[in-house]
Formats: C-alpha cells, sequence, structure tokens
C-alpha cells in the first residue's frame, strides 16, 4: 500500500506542478509563509523575491494542497489547533489526505483569500521571534489574521501588481463557485 500511494504522488508531481505563488499577510506584503525547518511553517519577514519563499498550489481531493518550497504539504490535524508541514504520504494509515491536507480557498468581496481546512481557517499568531509569526487554524471568523494575499510567482504572472483577484476578474470568475470557493477542476 505505501509504495502505491508513493508512486501516486510521485506520478502527481510529475504530471501537475501546481501554481507558483507566494501566500503573504493580508496588505503586508514581505510576510509570508515560509517552512522554518522540515516540519515547521511560519510567516516570515522577507523583502525578497526567493523562489524557496514560493508555495504550489495543486488540485488535491475537493480543494487544494499546498505545497512548501521544502516538498511537503501544509497540514491541520484535526485535533489541534497548529499547522505542520508533511509529506503526503506521512500520515499512511492513519488518516486521509482529503481531510488533513486539503484546502479551500475562499475569495473575499472586500479582497483577499481565507484558507480553509475542515471549517477553520488558517490564522496569523503571535510572533515566535522578531522576524516570524506562529501560523494555526482557528474557528473561521471575521478576523483580520484570518485573510490573506495569494500573489503569482510565476514567467506569465511576473507583476506582483497582478495577483489572483485580477486574474480571476480577467477570466471571468470561472473558478469561483457561489460560495466563494476557488475549484480547482473549472
Amino acid at each position: 500500500m505505501y509504495i502505491l500511494f508513493t508512486f501516486i504522488t510521485t506520478v502527481v508531481y510529475a504530471t501537475f506542478n501546481g501554481e507558483i505563488v507566494q501566500i503573504r499577510e493580508f496588505g503586508v506584503p514581505n510576510m509570508r509563509i515560509v517552512p522554518v525547518d522540515t516540519n515547521k511553517v511560519r510567516m516570515s519577514y522577507n523583502n525578497g523575491k526567493n523562489i524557496e519563499d514560493s508555495i504550489r498550489i495543486i488540485p488535491l481531493g475537493s480543494g487544494y494542497g499546498i505545497r512548501l518550497s521544502s516538498g511537503y504539504y501544509l497540514t491541520a490535524r484535526m485535533d489541534g489547533s497548529n499547522v505542520y508541514a508533511f509529506p503526503l504520504n506521512y500520515y499512511s494509515g492513519y488518516s486521509t489526505v482529503e481531510s488533513d491536507f486539503t484546502w479551500k480557498i475562499v475569495h473575499l468581496t472586500n479582497g483577499g483569500y481565507r484558507l480553509k481546512n475542515r471549517n477553520r481557517c488558517l490564522e496569523i499568531g503571535r510572533k515566535s521571534n522578531y522576524k516570524n509569526r506562529y501560523l494555526g487554524v482557528r474557528t473561521c471568523d471575521d478576523s483580520f489574521e484570518q485573510v490573506f494575499d495569494i500573489v503569482f510567482n510565476n514567467d506569465e504572472y511576473k507583476d506582483s501588481a497582478l495577483n489572483l483577484p485580477t486574474l480571476l476578474a480577467n477570466s471571468k470568475n470561472r473558478f469561483l463557485d457561489d460560495n466563494n470557493y476557488l475549484h480547482p477542476y473549472w
């Protein structure tokens, strides 16, 4: 079973790499989601366009997988409020890819995006040191800490002013459903 799952995830990597983006604190372009070591993820201050800061948004289950530059995916366990980065096969036999690694991306009418995992939203927490802030998941509310910018970082969308809302507007919002969820297969 493990070998088959590893083969399937390898095929997914090889056939669809996803869109390269940066997920930033809303209105603060230098605070980005980055891996800080093997399994820890933080919002970190960085004022460059490093490929190490890039994230791939990949269709996964009924939503998206958020693949960090380390090759690990952002995950939120049901039994806690912390987020981690693990390979897709980390929970093999214990948990499902659908529940732990799948995120819904919700476009907000006032700008920005909410990242939801099992009806809990990714949230920026308190400072961990002078240039990093913790990330967690909490019950979704109207707090500013749960709003993010998603900015494309690939050659086609190099201009940092061209962000996801602009792209969606240019494509007549064909990726959004009636609840403002971004769908991977539309």
